[in-house]
C-alpha cells in the first residue's frame, strides 16, 4: 500500500467518521432545540397562568365591589330615612339608637367598599408588573442549542475537508 492509497483510507475513514458526527449531532441539536422550545412553552404558560389568575381575581373583586356598593346604598337609605325620624318630634326619642345603627352600618359598609377598592387597584397592579424571568433555564437551553449547532458545523466542515482530500487522492 502507497502513500497516496494511506492517504485515500484515513480521508475516507475522516469522512465515514465526520457523517456519522453530522447524524448525531443533528440529533443533539433537535433534542437541544425541543428542549429549548419547551422552556420557553413553560415560561409563555406560566405568563399566561399568572395574567388568568389575577384577571379572576379581578372579576371576583368586581363583584364583590358590585355587592358592597349595594349594601352601602341600602345602609345609607337606612340613615337618611333614621336620620328623617328623630326629627319628628314625638318618636326622635325613640329613633335616636336606631339611627346610630343605621350610622354605624353605613360607615361599616363605606369601609368594606373602600378596602375592596383598594384591594382591586393592588392585585389591578399586578397585570402591570413584569413577568417571571425564566432567563436562567431558557439562556442554559439556547445555549446548549448553541454548542450543538457548533459541533454540527464543525463535524460539517471535517466532511467538507475529507471529501476535498479524496477528491484530490482520486
Amino acid at each position: 500500500m502507497g502513500i497516496a492509497d494511506m492517504a485515500r483510507d484515513k480521508a475516507l475513514k475522516e469522512l465515514y467518521k465526520a457523517r456519522e458526527d453530522i447524524v448525531r449531532y443533528q440529533e443533539q441539536v433537535s433534542k437541544a432545540q425541543a428542549h429549548a422550545d419547551a422552556v420557553q412553552k413553560a415560561a409563555d404558560d406560566a405568563v399566561h397562568a399568572q395574567k388568568s389568575a389575577v384577571q379572576a381575581q379581578i372579576d371576583t373583586l368586581n363583584v364583590q365591589i358590585g355587592q358592597a356598593q349595594n349594601d352601602l346604598e341600602g345602609a345609607q337609605g337606612a340613615s337618611n330615612l333614621t336620620d328623617a325620624m328623630t326629627q319628628v318630634p314625638l318618636v326622635g326619642g325613640l329613633a335616636g339608637p336606631a339611627q346610630q345603627a343605621a350610622s354605624a352600618k353605613e360607615s361599616q359598609a363605606r369601609a368594606e367598599l373602600d378596602a375592596l377598592q383598594a384591594q382591586l387597584s393592588q392585585v389591578q397592579s399586578q397585570l402591570s408588573a413584569p413577568p417571571p424571568d425564566p432567563s436562567s433555564d431558557l439562556t442554559k437551553a439556547q445555549l446548549d442549542v448553541q454548542i450543538a449547532k457548533t459541533k454540527l458545523d464543525g463535524a460539517q466542515t471535517r466532511e467538507k475537508v475529507a471529501q476535498k482530500a479524496l477528491d484530490a487522492l482520486s
